[in-house]
């Protein structure tokens, strides 16, 4: 229906959606995209989010690329010109891939790990160097509670600010007041630091690699309704790659040997190196290795 479309990322709502249709889907790095204006971010705020973004979902990695160029920039960039990192590679053979395609807290079905398997056979045998990525420092307990804590203080201040002036924004006010508001204040501080503390960890295990190959979800869409307390496993993945604030592109790879409906996986990044994992989904499509849509047999659109 559309050549593009936008969407905000916060655990999962590009990449999701993408990935359950076939098609292609990118999570910005943290601060490329201007969330200005998009609730329940406040409208008025001048502050960027820590943990959500906008970005754009498409039906090529190509048309992903032109939309993050004409996206991408703050709102008031002052003197600072952007100048994204560019790929280090040219084709398949200089494409460095780390391998993260299982993880204990976030299982993934049958049909998606043979789908991820037989891609990275496909890329092993089109001369890319796979690395596994073991001991993710962004699957720990602690990071999964650091980003459970982001979220929420990204929430609070957005319905702080946009609660207008009835009893909602006076009762919120009235916590100025509170001897725990500061404690929260501080906590909000210290888990900033600690959220770019933890990319940082995060970047030093991705020496040696261009992107890290990993799950979108961990199962084609379901076709029944959805099980209680399905919405957290849901998004587990989308979460692990939110937490470093770095990009992440999605592709889809394969019809589900059993469901035959589309699976995909995400390509992430080093934070501000979006090119590179644009560049690779690109090239993966055009090598063959992935399709560049999907579709279901038998549905239509």
């Amino acid at each position: 229906l559309s050549w593009g479309d936008l969407g905000s990322d916060l655990t999962g709502s590009i990449r999701i959606p993408a990935a359950w249709n076939g098609v292609c889907g990118h999570r910005p790095s943290a601060g490329l995209v201007s969330k200005r204006g998009h609730l329940p971010w406040p409208t008025a705020t001048r502050l960027e989010p820590t943990a959500s973004v906008a970005g754009p979902l498409a039906r090529s990695a190509e048309d992903l690329s032109a939309l993050v160029a004409v996206l991408a920039g703050t709102v008031d960039s002052g003197p600072w010109r952007l100048d994204l990192p560019r790929p280090s590679f040219s084709d398949v053979r200089g494409l460095r891939v780390g391998l993260w395609l299982s993880e204990e807290s976030a299982p993934v079905d049958d049909e998606t790990a043979a789908a991820l398997d037989d891609l990275a056979r496909r890329l092993s045998g089109a001369g890319a160097t796979l690395v596994p990525i073991t001991g993710s420092v962004l699957a720990a307990e602690e990071a999964e509670q650091l980003f459970d804590r982001l979220v929420q203080h990204e929430t609070a201040f957005g319905v702080l600010l946009e609660s207008g002036t009835g009893p909602e924004r006076e009762r919120a006010l009235d916590t100025v007041g509170d001897p725990t508001a500061g404690a929260a204040v501080a906590q909000a501080w210290a888990d900033w630091d600690a959220q770019l503390r933890l990319r940082e960890r995060w970047e030093r295990q991705l020496d040696g690699v261009d992107v890290v190959l990993a799950p979108t979800v961990p199962s084609a869409a379901p076709l029944a309704p959805l099980e209680a307390g399905s919405t957290r496993r849901i998004g587990r993945w989308s979460c692990l790659a939110n937490l470093a604030g770095g990009p992440s592109t999605v592709v889809p790879i394969a019809l589900g040997r059993d469901s035959g409906l589309p699976i995909a996986a995400q390509l992430i990044g080093r934070h501000g190196h979006d090119l590179t994992t644009l560049a690779a989904a690109r090239l993966l499509a055009d090598e063959g290795l992935v399709p560049r849509t999907l579709r279901a047999p038998g549905l239509s659109g």
